[in-house]
């Protein structure tokens, strides 16, 4: 049986519950979160020695994520000037679905 882990009507702020399953993240993969991560030098959400995480949790009040290019571009060049690899997670709540992409440059 799975859970919802944020019903629309708990009154917790998207940008705090983004937060939380951002931390929860990170802790069960051994990442170190980036404190004000888009906002400084470093980019990417969470990183490991060798992994650059970009995660996005989706609100289950807007049902939907736009991926922005330059993000990932922004990703991926951190990454790969760390040596690393670059990765996307959305995660939606509602429906307990995490998409993982890895980010990676050529033709598919």
């Amino acid at each position: 049986m799975t859970k919802r882990q944020l019903p629309v009507d708990s009154g917790v702020t998207p940008m705090f519950a983004g937060r939380q399953a951002e931390r929860r993240l990170a802790i069960r993969r051994g990442m170190q979160l980036h404190p004000a991560s888009g906002a400084g030098a470093i980019k990417g959400d969470m990183s490991s020695a060798t992994t650059v995480v970009e995660f996005k949790h989706i609100n289950p009040r807007t049902k939907s994520h736009t991926l922005s290019v330059s993000q990932v571009v922004d990703t991926l060049t951190q990454a790969e000037l760390a040596g690393k690899q670059a990765y996307y997670v959305i995660h939606i709540p509602e429906h307990n679905i995490t998409i993982e992409g890895h980010i990676r440059r050529g033709r598919p």
